[in-house]
């Protein structure tokens, strides 16, 4: 990393401040207006850095669920943990961003009890266009917004939720659609099923997505990496069809249940193909704790990647740790685009590497600078400052080292923050040239 005193970061820095920024990832699954009476403690450190705190030790990976996340607690009488693992956790870039946030956006420089306290007045007295005015401030022209599979997304693709403002651009749940293994887990798809049979599923669920790109998707985005491998195989119909019925009697083994996982994954990518859609895959890093990592390594995706040449994959989170097999994706295989949402927050040091390898390893069209997948304002915020810095510590060392001139490296910022997920996602904005 290069100090931060080089002229051509400030320079590089600077200039990050006048782009727009298309922003690859976010949930906000409130909605951008949330309730004022959240619990500051919950907004601040939920999304990402209150893992950090559970790994401070035993004790606190029992404590913390509780002690922090019980509002009738009060902050006062949840002090003293607070303190404990702050400090601990301080000096993460999850709690460098969460400080920053709060700075930029509530005046808040520190995290404590009592500047936590502060920031659950301020939220109280927040005022209705907190969001917009926000995102006009920073620059932010259009988000990806994934907010799951619950009643929230199906309110916004009925029509029932106008809550989300033109910016937030609505991206296609996955997941729990090839999770099948019983009949409760056909979910609100079994009330548009004339019958159980893998026929009829695979139905629903087109009249579900063709009623999502009617209202306006971008694309579809799958996180299986959470509860199952990345290697999904191709498998032929009539085990599928085994696999469904054998679903619709009762819980079926997990072997089974991957194979029909596998088949409507693949079948769900077709469609995607189809429409034209792109498809955001999770790669790498799982949020929380204890999970396994192996399985999420975006290099298990090469059969997907072949199975599917003319879709383009966001693979998100810069696969970390894994960053030798994610430059090899994006070099080699054409659909394949690296998404560096949430991980310039995670490892600030990696994104910087991993995006100087990129320059002089990968297309520069491949890349997405920033997605802060939160749920907050003051999140994005400080994952997006965070980012920049990242990008500017990267290429003005390539400046430096007269791999690129000035003008290059602000091009490829464009490029990166805007150009890229722009066309990626076909969102229409005109081209931003430094």
């Amino acid at each position: 990393m290069i100090k931060p005193d080089s002229a051509s970061f400030r320079d590089l820095r600077d200039f990050l401040d006048t782009i727009p920024i298309i922003d690859s990832h976010e949930h906000y699954v409130l909605g951008p207006r949330r309730p004022k009476d959240r619990d500051p403690v919950a907004d601040a450190i939920a999304s990402y850095y209150i893992s950090d705190l559970l790994s401070v030790d035993p004790a606190a990976a029992r404590e913390v669920p509780g002690i922090l996340g019980d509002a009738s607690q009060g902050i006062g009488r949840r002090r003293a943990a607070l303190d404990r693992v702050l400090s601990a956790a301080g000096h993460t870039a999850y709690a460098h961003a969460v400080r920053r946030g709060l700075s930029l956006c509530w005046g808040i420089g520190d995290l404590s009890a009592e500047s936590l306290e502060r920031y659950g007045g301020l939220l109280a007295d927040a005022p209705d266009t907190l969001f917009e005015d926000t995102m006009a401030r920073f620059r932010i022209r259009a988000m990806v917004v994934n907010i799951y599979l619950d009643q929230v997304f199906r309110d916004v693709v009925e029509g029932r939720n106008r809550s989300y403002p033109a910016m937030c651009r609505m991206a296609f749940p996955l997941p729990s659609f090839h999770n099948i293994h019983n009949p409760d887990s056909l979910g609100f798809l079994a009330g548009a099923m004339p019958e159980r049979t893998l026929d009829a599923f695979l139905g629903a669920f087109r009249g579900f997505f063709d009623a999502a790109r009617r209202a306006g998707i971008v694309c579809l985005k799958d996180q299986s990496a959470y509860f199952r491998s990345l290697a999904y195989r191709a498998w032929n119909r009539e085990s599928a069809d085994a696999a469904f019925a054998a679903a619709m009697t009762g819980p079926i083994p997990w072997e089974q249940a991957t194979i029909l996982s596998d088949f409507l994954f693949y079948e769900f990518l077709g469609m995607a193909r189809d429409a034209g859609l792109p498809v955001q895959l999770h790669t790498g890093h799982l949020a929380g704790i204890r999970n396994e990592i192996s399985k999420a390594n975006a290099v298990h995706l090469i059969p997907t990647l072949e199975a599917f040449p003319d879709t383009g994959f966001a693979l998100m989170h810069g696969n970390w740790p894994y960053m030798d097999e994610y430059l090899f994706l994006g070099k080699n295989h054409p659909n394949a685009f690296l998404d560096l949402c949430w991980v310039q927050g995670i490892d600030p040091i990696y994104s910087i590497e991993l995006m100087k390898r990129a320059v002089v390893a990968v297309p520069r069209n491949k890349v997405f600078a920033f997605g802060g997948d939160t749920d907050f304002v003051e999140q994005t915020v400080g994952f997006l400052e965070l980012a920049k810095d990242n990008v500017a510590f990267a290429l003005s060392d390539l400046v430096d080292n007269r791999w690129l001139s000035p003008s290059e490296a602000r091009q490829v910022a464009c490029d990166w923050f805007h150009n890229n997920p722009n066309e990626f996602f076909r969102l229409g904005y005109d081209r931003v040239d430094a």
